[in-house]
């Protein structure tokens, strides 16, 4: 495996970050994009860019902004703390199509990704002490939003096999990456069972070859497994609190790093300056490119046959947060993974809006939001 990866990690931006998320290569434009969760903004930059990031394109955006995907017509979509919303191709908002009323005020949207039906996917991450309570989201280009699945610690970093039969979801906090059958439809989740166990995976990327590329946050590495969920190597890197991991270039070729200067303490941060930049790892491997949200890949009329899982997924009771030592530019929303054992406890309590769209302009007429509340099992349907 090590002759996949080519030289040494570089630096591709030399940040101060607080936590980088969401990164994507934007073949619209050859560009990598990517979110600074908590300083709420959107960042474009070219690969041969200014490693200080002088160059790039930055824009402020509501706090928090946890993840940025491309959407339809040259613009993205993103998750704010508790809605949807879309960019335009500067990076501005300009419609919000869909809102979520979270269980409690410690839970917000964290990472999100489309999928091969032109969806966007986000799930939520809950900062509390007791039961973890968060979800996992489906939002359709037409605003529609439903509750895939309940009873997240940390959802975080997204895939989907070639033939979008099957997807790949991560819960940092109970160190697992989950799979389960996925379809097209409003209920396209399967049963839930653990893949990659043991490690506190944040961000996840799928290569051509069916590897498998993940963070470990608070771990300070990067690992690529093999289509069977082994171990095939294990990249260290200059900063503990490694978050996105994405293939960038023309080609792919090229393993770009997400870290966070939150968690860290004054002492931690002399140790690892580099925490809160982006890494770069040249590679021999390949990455896929990024689905478009409204544009689907895969026909959506063709209901993919699911497959049945035996076992549940199970979901972590987490202790308490670790509390943010550092600087005055900290994110207490991004907790350090829970040790704790696996439950098969699971819940789901959320309240959500309706999917009527908002209106960008004042000449709009907003449809009206009604409510409706999330099934009380951890599979949360859109007929409930």
């Amino acid at each position: 495996m090590t002759a996949e990866i080519r030289g040494e990690v570089e630096v591709f931006r030399s940040l101060r970050s607080v936590l980088v998320e969401s990164i994507f290569w934007d073949d619209r434009t050859g560009e990598v994009v990517w979110v600074d969760i908590t300083a709420g903004t959107l960042h474009r930059g070219h690969l041969d860019g200014a490693v200080d990031g002088s160059d790039d394109v930055v824009v402020a955006l509501p706090v928090p902004v946890s993840a940025v995907q491309p959407a339809q017509g040259g613009g993205f979509v993103a998750a704010l703390k508790d809605r949807v919303v879309l960019l335009g191709p500067g990076g501005t908002v300009v419609d919000e199509p869909a809102s979520v009323t979270h269980a409690h005020g410690g839970i917000r949207f964290n990472e999100g990704k489309v999928d091969p039906y032109g969806r966007f996917v986000v799930g939520a991450m809950d900062v509390s002490v007791g039961d973890p309570d968060a979800g996992l989201y489906l939002v359709d280009a037409d605003g529609r939003l439903d509750v895939l699945l309940g009873g997240f610690g940390v959802a975080n970093g997204f895939e989907w096999s070639d033939d979008a039969r099957e997807m790949y979801v991560t819960d940092t906090a109970t160190q697992t990456v989950y799979r389960g059958s996925y379809a097209a439809g409003t209920d396209p989740l399967g049963e839930l069972e653990p893949f990659l166990v043991g490690h506190a995976s944040d961000g996840l990327a799928l290569d051509t070859d069916g590897r498998f590329w993940n963070g470990v946050y608070g771990g300070g590495e990067v690992l690529c497994w093999s289509p069977d969920g082994e171990v095939l190597a294990r990249i260290p890197m200059p900063a503990p609190n490694v978050t996105s991991v994405a293939f960038a270039g023309p080609d792919r070729d090229q393993l770009l790093v997400g870290t966070a200067r939150e968690n860290l303490t004054e002492e931690d941060l002399e140790a690892s300056p580099l925490s809160g930049s982006i890494l770069r790892i040249r590679t021999r491997a390949t990455g896929r490119p990024v689905h478009i949200f409204g544009a689907p890949v895969v026909e959506r009329a063709e209901s993919v046959p699911m497959l049945e899982r035996a076992e549940p997924v199970p979901v972590v009771e987490r202790a308490e947060p670790v509390p943010v030592v550092e600087r005055a530019e900290r994110d207490e929303t991004h907790p350090a993974p829970s040790p704790a054992p696996p439950s098969t406890e699971r819940h789901s309590t959320w309240t959500l809006e309706s999917p009527a769209r908002r209106p960008s302009s004042p000449a709009e007429t907003p449809a009206s939001a009604g409510r409706r509340r999330a099934c009380s099992s951890p599979k949360a349907r859109s007929s409930c």
